[in-house]
């Protein structure tokens, strides 16, 4: 992904203020995919510690069982969150980049600070 982006900026000459909207892009993506990352595990062990039978270990079953053990008030969310994530970590769109940027910004930060919540709650 970045090689791209460099590509994009040495190919096309751009200014300071574009390179930094395309940095500030590429670190939110990045911190969005360590965040998905983590959350994943989190409830995939605390799904361990609460004894709740998972048929596997994908994220979208624990997604789905994070929901009905009211960890998540909002699966569909965590499911676009989920799609988000791997349309985003193979493949660098821009357009697909801006639209899950501001995802993030809008619901992802959000739902991931309610699971923190939860969670804590429960410690």
């Amino acid at each position: 992904m970045k090689s791209d982006i460099d590509l994009a900026i040495y190919s096309q000459g751009l200014t300071g203020d574009f390179v930094e909207e395309i940095e500030t892009k590429t670190s939110t993506l990045l911190e969005f995919d360590f965040s998905y990352e983590l959350t994943h595990r989190t409830l995939n062990e605390f799904m361990k510690y609460l004894v709740v039978t998972l048929e596997n270990s994908f994220p979208r079953t624990i997604f789905k069982k994070a929901y009905i053990n009211n960890l998540i008030s909002d699966d569909l969310v965590w499911i676009n969150l989920l799609e988000d994530r791997n349309s985003t970590s193979h493949i660098y769109n821009e357009n697909l980049a801006d639209e899950v940027a501001k995802r993030i910004m809008n619901d992802y930060v959000a739902a991931i600070g309610e699971l923190v919540k939860n969670l804590e709650g429960l410690l």
